[in-house]
């Protein structure tokens, strides 16, 4: 079990370090098409084509954050996983999220454990 454990948690911070590096990739491209190519139809392409990039990423990072780990309820100490929707659409700070347990079905402030 332990060494599953490392791989999620591993899979966890290499999606997130990708996620990092396509932002700050995204956002180069974006500054030097602003500056550097004159033609306003191509800056609308390689702009479009560079958010794009960028959200599929995003969606995937989202998909595999849901498989990945379970949320612990404040209030009964369940352990549960939920959708990509249900993580993308609820407040969070950081790794904690605001969501209603399937066991006890009242709200509170879940925190993400990688297991």
């Amino acid at each position: 079990m332990k060494k599953q454990d490392n791989k999620d948690k591993t899979i966890f911070i290499a999606t997130y370090s990708i996620m990092f590096i396509l932002l700050i990739m995204c956002l180069i491209i974006w500054f030097m098409t602003m500056y550097f190519i004159p033609k306003e139809s191509t800056q609308v392409i390689i702009i479009l084509g560079t958010t794009a990039l960028l959200v599929i990423s995003a969606i995937c990072a989202i998909i595999i954050e849901s498989k990945i780990g379970y949320f612990t309820c404040k209030k009964c100490n369940h352990k549960f996983q939920t959708t990509p929707t249900k993580i993308t659409l609820a407040p969070h700070i950081w790794t904690t999220r605001y969501l209603k347990c399937p066991e006890c079905g009242k709200r509170s402030w879940c925190k993400k454990v990688n297991k």
